[in-house]
C-alpha cells in the first residue's frame, strides 16, 4: 500500500481491512469464486495502476519546482482519474 513498512504497515492495514470487510459484508457484497473479473474491470484496473507512476512523476516535478512539468503531469493524472471514474460508473450501471 505504500503507507508504512513492516509491523507498522501491517497494523495500519489490519485496522483498515477489518472495517472495510465488515462494510462489504453488510452491503451484501459477494465475490464469484468461479469466475474472474470481466474484461471491462480489468481495463479499469490497468488504468488505475498507471496512477501511481503518474503521481510519483508529479511529486518529482514538484520537488524540482518545475511548474510547467507539474501542470502537464497534473492534467494527465486528472484525466486518468476522470476516465476511470466514468468507465467504473458505466460498468456498475450496466450490471444493475
Amino acid at each position: 500500500m505504500g503507507i508504512a513498512v513492516g509491523l507498522q504497515g501491517d497494523t495500519i492495514y489490519g485496522a483498515w481491512r477489518d472495517p472495510v470487510k465488515d462494510q462489504m459484508l453488510a452491503r451484501g457484497y459477494q465475490t464469484d469464486l468461479h469466475h474472474g473479473p470481466d474484461a471491462e474491470f480489468l481495463q479499469i484496473v490497468t488504468v488505475f495502476r498507471q496512477l501511481r507512476p503518474a503521481c510519483d512523476e508529479l511529486a518529482s516535478t514538484s520537488a524540482a519546482n518545475d511548474i510547467p512539468g507539474m501542470q502537464e503531469v497534473d492534467e494527465a493524472v486528472v484525466q486518468l482519474v476522470k476516465d476511470c471514474g466514468k468507465k467504473l460508473t458505466n460498468t456498475i450501471n450496466l450490471k444493475k
